[in-house]
């Protein structure tokens, strides 16, 4: 009987570990390969055309993303209520910003929820981080076909604070998204570093 007990007790504990090991390899999944030295880069590799969206520049100008002619485009979807990753990831934008030549990036924050970011607040809100940035609102279903595109996701914008798909991407000069960033754990300098492999791709 206490063989059996013993044997029912190890039978148990290597399925609990095996169990919490699926876990916890799922949950870094993500990370991993944002932070993998196999790849060329250090973000995650797409590769779809971004629609050439007409954008807000700080003076409530609309004008379309092609006609900026940067060398690098970079997207966010959040909201502007969000009190965690959403300001934490536009500060990042913001930093790799003041890291590059004026003019070389342009910086697109795309509202998840067009009902709450009033365009007053979204142009006070771009024009104070900088002539490099812009945004997209649009109406709602507008909003949802962008979203779609990106394949990003978002939970009812009704919801005083809702979860949304963060990440950042990178697209390059013909507005080819390139990279993706898993922003929970992307460094700065590393994104810096890809921006300079991207512009190798470019001179061949």
């Amino acid at each position: 009987m206490k063989k059996q007990q013993e044997t029912y007790l190890t039978k148990r504990f290597w399925i609990g570990f095996f169990f919490f090991l699926f876990i916890n390899l799922t949950l870094a999944f993500p990370f991993f390969f944002s932070i993998s030295p196999f790849g060329k880069y250090y973000g995650i590799e797409e590769d779809f055309l971004a629609p050439d969206l007409l954008v807000m520049n700080g003076r409530g100008e609309r004008i379309s993303l092609s006609s900026l002619n940067a060398d690098f485009y970079f997207f966010y979807f959040g909201y502007l209520d969000c009190e965690t990753l959403c300001p934490l990831h536009m500060g990042q934008l913001y930093q790799i910003s003041g890291k590059i030549p004026k003019g070389e990036g342009a910086f697109v924050y795309v509202s998840l929820a067009p009902r709450r970011d009033s365009e007053d607040k979204v142009l006070k809100y771009v024009s104070g981080l900088g002539k490099d940035f812009f945004a997209i609102r649009e109406d709602l279903e507008k909003t949802r076909e962008i979203s779609r595109k990106f394949k990003v996701f978002n939970e009812d914008e009704s919801l005083d604070q809702f979860d949304h798909t963060d990440s950042i991407f990178l697209a390059d000069k013909d507005l080819r998204v390139r990279l993706r960033y898993l922003t929970a754990h992307s460094k700065t300098e590393k994104i810096i570093e890809d921006l300079e492999n991207l512009r190798k791709t470019y001179r061949n």
